[in-house]
């Protein structure tokens, strides 16, 4: 189900007309799947994300990624491998010199990291950045960083990888300009749960208390279906595992 189909729905739910003419539905219905992506786990709740890196990166950067679960490299003859994730500290303490300085090799640990600048600092970029700092560009993400993770893989590498990271994204957001096509885990599987969410994100909005706490227990009695169907598939993925 698109969007705009959904949206339909959530203006006959509501009556509000004034909400669908400048994009405030878009916002409540956004706002209504990061809560609904970061506070109910389900079966598509994961995803991989996986993109290549070139000889000496050090750094991948995760757009929309709330958390890592696993990450893994797989080299040119098709092997792959899980990376062991250490300490922010720790992976900085051991590869402690300049990237130029280090011993290539197959990336064996990562760690989370932050590699955002200051908002006075938005002006940096990769061109200027050396202008007024000598060290820590190839760590840095230049502009508009806020929607990015970032995870520095060690030792640098010594060849093309294909880098797989298996994490929780948020969905897709919505848009008023690509209503008729966009489609996300929510409007596809659960359209009901998102319409009741926004709806929720709107009372909210209006302040109107008694109204979202009546929405919010109405809506996490509904939700109990899909926190069971979860923990029906890792009981059956433990059992598999212990054949």
């Amino acid at each position: 189900m698109t969007w705009a189909t959904v949206k339909a729905s959530l203006l006959l739910e509501t009556g509000r007309n004034d909400l669908s003419s400048n994009s405030r539905f878009e916002l409540y219905a956004n706002m209504a799947q990061q809560w609904l992506d970061t506070t109910i786990l389900h079966m598509k709740s994961r995803s991989w994300y996986r993109v290549d890196i070139a000889a000496a990166t050090i750094k991948v950067e995760i757009q929309d990624c709330w958390a890592i679960d696993e990450v893994w490299y797989v080299d040119s003859d098709g092997e792959r491998a899980l990376i062991k994730e250490v300490s922010d500290e720790r992976i900085k303490s051991k590869y402690f010199k300049q990237v130029s300085d280090l011993t290539a090799g197959v990336p064996s640990v990562y760690a989370p990291i932050e590699v955002g600048l200051t908002p006075n600092q938005d002006d940096l970029t990769s061109e200027n950045f050396t202008d007024e700092f000598t060290y820590g560009s190839e760590i840095t993400k230049f502009g508009d960083h806020y929607a990015y993770n970032a995870i520095l893989l060690m030792p640098p590498a010594d060849a093309v990888y294909t880098i797989e990271i298996l994490g929780y994204f948020y969905s897709k957001t919505l848009t008023t300009a690509g209503a008729s096509t966009e489609k996300s885990y929510w409007t596809e599987v659960w359209p009901y749960f998102l319409i009741q969410a926004t709806t929720l994100f709107i009372e909210d909005g209006m302040r109107n208390s008694e109204g979202f706490r009546d929405r919010l227990q109405g809506l996490s009695t509904s939700m109990e279906g899909i926190r069971k169907m979860q923990v029906m598939e890792m009981s059956g993925n433990v059992n598999q595992m212990k054949g």
